[in-house]
């Protein structure tokens, strides 16, 4: 949990998250989260690996306290205090963005599709485009998911690497590839405008590796999801 003045963020796991995401007892889950929080709304997309999303700002009706799935997306970015924007991780990246003197917050879903075809790329312009948001003061922060010491690829998986050659993005170990999936993701914050000291990876903890939370690698079809979120605080 990082608590901020303008904003807080809530990176789930095993414990917090105690309902699968495809069971009946999900929404449950949702509702207590949003309750424990203290959070006017909830909102989840149907997250499709892909770089679309959806801006929340007064003009957007959320009918309900917990809004699941009403579009598909895998980013989602408001100015609405107390709306808590959701993804779900199970070794993909929670990336999210926070702009404290506009009071804008993004999260972003990156899997390796979404990474390797710049979803957080997107999220930082819609910010800017919706808001006004400067990319230099964006405060940014990278969440649990699969890292270099258990991201194994195959090597067919250099052709989505074409877009960043000459860039160290895949480690080699024991004739065994494994992708950065941070890595690739901050080389693109960089260039879309992101100061380098304003990317926080203090919590962005191996998956795989820490059995504190979901891995889709470790548990197959038995995982379930961390759920992350970010909202405005009211001053």
């Amino acid at each position: 949990m990082i608590k901020k003045q303008n904003f807080s963020i809530f990176f789930g796991d095993v414990h917090t998250c105690w309902a699968h995401h495809q069971s009946l007892d999900f929404p449950i889950l949702c509702e207590e989260l949003r309750s424990q929080q203290g959070l006017r709304n909830f909102v989840l997309l149907k997250q499709v690996h892909g770089v679309d999303g959806m801006c929340i700002d007064a003009n957007t009706p959320l009918p309900e306290p917990v809004v699941l799935y009403p579009q598909d997306g895998d980013y989602l970015v408001t100015n609405q205090v107390g709306v808590g924007l959701a993804v779900l991780t199970a070794d993909c990246m929670p990336v999210v963005m926070c702009d404290v003197t506009r009071g804008v917050v993004g999260i972003a879903h990156a899997g390796w599709r979404g990474t390797v075809t710049g979803v957080v790329v997107k999220l930082v312009a819609h910010m800017q485009q919706a808001f006004g948001c400067e990319p230099a003061e964006l405060q940014v922060y990278f969440g649990p998911s699969a890292r270099t010491c258990c991201y194994q690829v195959q090597p067919d998986f250099k052709q989505y690497l074409e877009p960043f050659v000459g860039y160290e993005l895949l480690l080699e170990r024991s004739d065994k590839l494994f992708f950065d999936k941070a890595a690739c993701n901050k080389l693109q914050l960089l260039q879309a405008g992101i100061v380098a000291k304003n990317i926080d990876v203090s919590l962005h903890i191996c998956t795989v590796c820490d059995h504190r939370f979901y891995s889709f690698r470790r548990q197959k079809a038995e995982a379930g999801r961390n759920v992350s979120v970010v909202w405005l605080n009211g001053i």
